[in-house]
């Protein structure tokens, strides 16, 4: 029996999208305008063959972050029982569906790995309870990273008293999902919450490297000073996706990130500098996912590969 089509969709509010899609609007209006406000210092602007080099390193790495990303993606699915599918026929299918996050609606990444996670034998409950935790595991990592972050961005943030509440607050509550839905639907496996802990780790870890690959950008093009702050710069990039994750309709954060990139370094480097960083920066993460892309393909021709 074949399955319904329309049991992978995942749907959206309509409210929701139209308020997303007005953020979107905004943040590329608001972009627009500096890039006009701006034009004279971008056409002037003349990248030396370091900043084409730095540009070149900061896409292999951004796309090896991804690797922590299916990897964070595979260690969930090996959690909640799947153990048939080899693990490069899985990072195959990341690598694919990564792409989908630049079709408009911000939900076609995670509709395609779910139909092609279906197509290779998993399960339709694993595929969506992984989901599920990776969602709340990417949220969780990105807002940590914000909230250790946004001290030093906002002043706002009392790092004695918010960090320490807050923090752990957030990590007991993705480390237990999986228990209090287990509780609720006993089917559902009972994961221990020690196990959360690894996709956790390479949340964390592909957000600081691709924070690292933003502050080598911004170091190297000589944009902002290399005395600049480095928590500021290795928080930006968590704080950026995850104002452009929960903006319905976003594809990719692409406008929203952008914005808030822009006023985040702001206060290091001027407004027209921070502006052509974020536009770097997205050329970097577009470029990192395409490599992302071809280097998982790979895996799995190696793998099919006859031995010799």
């Amino acid at each position: 029996m074949k399955s319904d089509p329309s049991q992978n969709k995942i749907t959206t509010p309509r409210w929701l999208s139209i308020m997303g899609g007005l953020l979107v609007l905004l943040s590329f209006f608001y972009i627009a305008h500096l890039l006009w406000g701006y034009r004279d210092v971008l056409l002037s602007w003349r990248p030396s063959a370091p900043s084409f080099a730095t540009l070149g390193v900061g896409v292999i790495i951004y796309g090896m972050a991804n690797f922590a990303l299916s990897s964070a993606w595979i260690r969930l699915l090996r959690l909640c029982g799947e153990h048939t599918v080899k693990q490069r026929t899985l990072t195959r299918i990341y690598g694919k569906s990564q792409i989908g996050k630049y079709i408009p609606g911000n939900i076609a990444h995670l509709a395609g790995r779910h139909a092609m996670g279906k197509a290779a034998g998993v399960s339709h409950t694993r595929l969506a309870l992984t989901s599920i935790f990776e969602i709340t595991g990417l949220f969780s990592a990105a807002l940590i990273i914000t909230l250790v972050g946004g001290n030093t961005i906002t002043h706002q943030f009392d790092q004695l008293t918010w960090i320490p509440i807050i923090a752990p607050f957030i990590l007991i509550i993705y480390l237990f999902t999986p228990s209090i839905l287990h509780r609720h639907r006993p089917a559902i496996p009972s994961i221990p919450p020690v196990s959360m802990l690894l996709p956790l780790s390479y949340y964390l870890l592909f957000f600081l490297i691709s924070g690292l690959a933003l502050a080598l950008i911004c170091f190297v093009t000589g944009r902002i000073t290399v005395s600049a702050d480095n928590t500021l710069l290795l928080s930006a990039f968590a704080i950026s996706w995850l104002i452009g994750f929960i903006t319905p309709g976003a594809p990719s954060g692409i406008g929203i990130r952008e914005a808030i990139l822009v006023l985040l370094l702001m206060p290091l480097s001027g407004e027209g500098p921070a502006l052509i960083l974020a536009l770097l920066f997205r050329l970097v993460t577009v470029g990192g996912d395409i490599v992302f892309f071809f280097l998982s393909q790979y895996s799995l021709r190696s793998e099919n590969r006859p031995a010799a």
